[in-house]
């Protein structure tokens, strides 16, 4: 028997034969869950006399008509619920869906909730590819490795169970992360103060990367949750942290012009712009430490000009970059018509 998409099992059996439900699961590489969705609405296997029966090119039509819509989806591209639920045919609810007409596990990790209910993680191994920890179903108390889709996660190697991950920074929409695998033993750890496993996933496709501004903009809004915890619940939750979490991601980087930061931190004389006290140290060079600021961001289609820049020393840069009030901008923007006025 030729194998087909994955699922039969080469030279298992002979297309003429019926066989038991046992052994058409065996050959397929299903589970009880996808034998009785199949042998519903794919009317592919003919049952006699407790015996069962399919043709392979009928089921292999009928498996990519399924899976088809799949393969259409981009990694990186956003999709929201209504249309997963329709190209995998599974349920719009839940973390972990299952998909027997597709034979698919869709799993979505949400990083959209200021306070998680799971706290996924990712790592870079050893040979510098991206792994997903991710924390299994179950919502309150221990989880168990063997029921509802942890267990579907488990065998899915075995089962040729194919897995689809999504990632979500923004509620309602889902980044597309592209089909992805078990490579490790779960294990287990502890989640706010009950036991969880968390599956190893690698990444069928390892070149995609998030934007960082991803992460950042989720890393304030989760700082500033936290600090609306009580302070002996904040210090539990710091106390557990250990591992930090790695990824890959893509930043855009400017390529400052170097003549203009040398101009203007020269220009300033050693005072901070802003607050007009001096440099807090000076560098290795000896020269008093500024940091070279755009008043309108490049991110902001600023120009990086003399006319645009200013120095400022570290902690008036980081306000500016943290609170960005308009009154500073308009002193700055001051500071700068002075300048041009006395020709530099």
């Amino acid at each position: 028997m030729v194998t087909i998409d994955g699922f039969i099992d080469k030279g298992a059996y002979s297309v003429e034969q019926w066989l038991t439900k046992q052994e058409v699961k065996k050959a397929l590489k299903i589970d009880d869950g996808a034998f009785k969705k199949w042998n519903e609405h794919g009317k592919i296997i003919t049952v006699k006399s407790r015996k069962y029966y399919y043709d392979e090119q009928e089921l292999n039509q009928w498996l990519k008509q399924n899976r088809g819509p799949i393969s259409q989806l981009k990694v990186g591209n956003i999709y929201n619920n209504q249309v997963i639920q329709d190209i995998f045919k599974c349920s719009g609810q839940g973390g972990m869906r299952r998909s027997h007409l597709t034979n698919a596990l869709v799993l979505f990790s949400d990083h959209s909730k200021n306070q998680p209910i799971y706290e996924d993680k990712s790592y870079i191994d050893e040979h510098g590819n991206q792994i997903m920890h991710y924390t299994g179903m179950g919502q309150q108390g221990d989880q168990d490795l063997k029921s509802t889709q942890n267990r579907t996660l488990l065998e899915s190697n075995d089962l040729s169970i194919k897995v689809y991950l999504f990632e979500t920074f923004d509620s309602g929409q889902h980044t597309f992360r592209g089909e992805v695998k078990l490579c490790a033993t779960p294990y287990t750890e502890q989640q706010n103060g009950r036991k969880v496993y968390i599956f190893p996933l690698s990444f069928n496709d390892n070149e995609y990367v998030i934007p960082e501004t991803f992460y950042k903009d989720k890393e304030i809004q989760q700082e500033n949750q936290a600090y609306k915890l009580g302070s002996e619940e904040l210090y539990q939750r710091a106390k557990k942290a250990k591992k930090v979490g790695q990824r890959k991601a893509y930043t855009t980087v400017y390529e400052r012009n170097n003549y203009v930061a040398a101009h203007v931190k020269e220009r300033a004389d050693g005072y901070c712009d802003l607050c007009g006290e001096p440099a807090p140290f000076k560098d290795k060079n000896g020269k008093p430490y500024l940091e070279c600021h755009h008043v309108i961001w490049l991110a902001k289609q600023g120009e990086d000009s003399i006319d645009n820049a200013v120095a400022l020393d570290p902690t008036c840069h980081r306000k500016m970059h943290v609170l960005g009030l308009e009154n500073d901008v308009e002193l700055l923007q001051t500071k700068i018509k002075q300048y041009k006025d006395k020709g530099m």
